[in-house]
């Protein structure tokens, strides 16, 4: 049996995430990783930023919470993201 002290603190949470063989290179774990990270980076910046704003476009006036401001831009820039990538899709067929 492996000595979890020879291998480090978080030796036991790589195993549990990559297996007994944690291969980097496999496109799929490196995905899994990258999200991780985004969603985490994500998160600390959503917990930051809770305090009320005030925000203006055009004629309109809006005091919200910046955690849900920013949600809602993210969403819509995920939507436009997504129809002009299906947009240009159907173009290059």
């Amino acid at each position: 049996m492996d000595d979890p002290r020879r291998h480090g603190a978080l030796a036991g949470v790589r195993r549990a995430i990559f297996g007994r063989n944690p291969d980097w290179r496999d496109p799929l774990k490196s995905r899994i990783i990258f999200i991780l990270v985004i969603a985490l980076l994500a998160l600390i910046i959503l917990l930051q930023n809770t305090q009320q704003v005030v925000f203006r476009f055009l004629f309109w006036s809006v005091q919200a919470s910046q955690l849900l401001l920013v949600v809602l831009m993210l969403a819509f820039g995920f939507i436009i993201g997504v129809v002009t990538g299906k947009l240009w899709g159907r173009r290059a067929r």
